[in-house]
């Protein structure tokens, strides 16, 4: 037990010349067993402590700790015990017997414990390899599919990509349009995730107080001949001004035992003509914005030569 609840300590020592030879002195300078355990204290003591063995890797597993170091002690007070008086009565053995019992529950629930929780290098390895191989066998049937079929059968995350393509088309798009306007600044694009709900795609700021917001809100399915879909919001001054959906059918085939290949069900299809219109949208917002502030800056401008002619014609007047 003192070997599991050991100290570990790191193993590098300071390089200064007096350590070094003090070390020399008191490990090889002796054979006495005292003077051994003082040089093992002396090494100790200039070592890094890393961690504890108990509390690294046994603690973890050991469901009540407390009752756990109460049923050790008592186990130990008790062998203790029968081992110096030499006898072992019934009640001894009864309370031994309990103290086991108790040692094996936590030992079996500390084993339990460990298989869910830890796995060894050599298992991952295999459920890698296992996860590996059946990655591959299936890409090769998929490839065998298409050759004799021309169906495309997509995974997820092929189709996320061809949405985060639609996105990329339309960021772009924005950002070469506004390229040359300093009324206009294009934030970052964010990367579609298949998660459930809205996700901000990216906002486009003006210097002013208009504010555009594109959200997707994507639905993914890889199974053969299902449909997934990307909706597209667009949001200005708060207000939804486009709404559109973008929309996949993955591919679907089955095997023709009779001609011995494989013969198309369902066409695989992206459809992101709906594309169009969230460009217009989002253009036609960025022109009235425009239009908006040449207005307001021709009635301020209006607005200051009124007052000026009337301050003028106030001063000729002699008010």
């Amino acid at each position: 037990m003192e070997t599991v609840k050991a100290d570990i300590y790191s193993d590098t020592l300071p390089e200064a010349s007096e350590i070094q030879r003090t070390i020399k002195e008191k490990v090889f300078a002796t054979t006495h067993l005292d003077k051994m355990q003082s040089a093992l204290a002396y090494l100790k003591n200039r070592y890094v402590k890393k961690y504890n063995i108990w509390e690294k890797y046994f603690l973890p597993l050991v469901s009540e700790p407390e009752i756990w170091e109460k049923s050790i002690t008592s186990f130990i007070e008790n062998r203790n015990h029968v081992a110096h008086n030499k006898l072992l009565d019934y009640a001894a053995k009864v309370i031994m017997l309990d103290d086991t019992r108790n040692f094996r529950r936590y030992i079996q629930e500390a084993v339990t414990k460990f298989d869910k929780e830890i796995v060894s290098e050599e298992v991952e390895e295999t459920i890698q390899a296992i996860i590996d191989q059946r990655e591959y066998e299936r890409e090769s049937l998929l490839e065998i599919i298409e050759s004799e079929t021309g169906v495309k059968i997509r995974n997820k995350s092929e189709i996320v990509n061809m949405f985060q393509n639609t996105i990329d088309d339309i960021y772009s798009d924005m950002v070469n349009r506004l390229y040359f306007n300093d009324k206009y600044e294009t934030g970052e694009e964010n990367n579609l995730q298949i998660v459930s709900g809205d996700q901000l795609l990216f906002v486009i700021n003006s210097k002013g107080t208009r504010k555009l917001e594109i959200y997707g809100i994507i639905e993914v399915d890889d199974s053969e001949g299902a449909s997934s879909t990307l909706q597209i919001k667009v949001f200005g001054l708060d207000k939804m001004i486009a709404n559109e959906q973008i929309d996949y059918v993955n591919g679907a085939a089955e095997y023709d035992t009779e001609q011995a290949n494989y013969m198309p069900v369902i066409k695989d299809e992206y459809n992101d003509k709906n594309m169009k219109a969230i460009k217009k949208a989002i253009e036609n917002f960025l022109t009235d914005g425009s239009e908006d502030e040449e207005i307001q800056r021709y009635n301020m401008k209006r607005k200051c030569e009124e007052d000026w002619k009337a301050d003028v014609a106030d001063m000729l007047a002699g008010k």
